[in-house]
């Protein structure tokens, strides 16, 4: 729910999202996937750590990691984020390879919202976003 402060985005380009992941290219693939999609407002944190630092400065509706990552696994994120009263609820999801059900029953256990398969299908990913509940008004078919 938002606070007084915040007012729900109304279209893809208001959603603000935060993409934690290494900067390679693969990551930057996901980035230029959703500004084509529409979605204007990304920031990037490299690791773990720096997305902690990122939510402490600033306003975020989405985050988007990958499962693994150097530094800090997208679980111990979660988990981070989970026990923390002010980002509790902003919803979580997590991209990682399919075919291990045991990294996706551990994800959906400690609170992911969506588990998104890689490679990205970033039509897929786009609507996975919106269905989280924001509205489909600045993405053109």
């Amino acid at each position: 729910m938002a606070t007084p402060k915040e007012k729900k985005p109304e279209s893809a380009k208001e959603i603000k999202i935060l993409l934690v992941d290494d900067g390679s290219l693969y990551t930057l693939s996901i980035l230029d996937g959703l500004k084509r999609r529409g979605f204007k407002s990304i920031e990037m944190a490299i690791n773990g750590r720096c997305s902690l630092d990122y939510l402490k400065c600033g306003h975020v509706d989405l985050i988007i990691s990958s499962w693994k990552r150097r530094e800090m696994s997208g679980a111990e994120l979660l988990q981070l984020v989970k026990k923390h009263h002010a980002y509790e609820n902003i919803p979580f999801i997590m991209l990682a390879h399919p075919g291990d059900r045991k990294t996706l029953e551990n994800a959906l256990r400690h609170g992911v919202h969506r588990f998104f398969p890689q490679p990205v299908d970033f039509e897929g990913l786009a609507q996975t976003i919106l269905e989280i509940g924001y509205k489909n008004s600045a993405i053109s078919s």
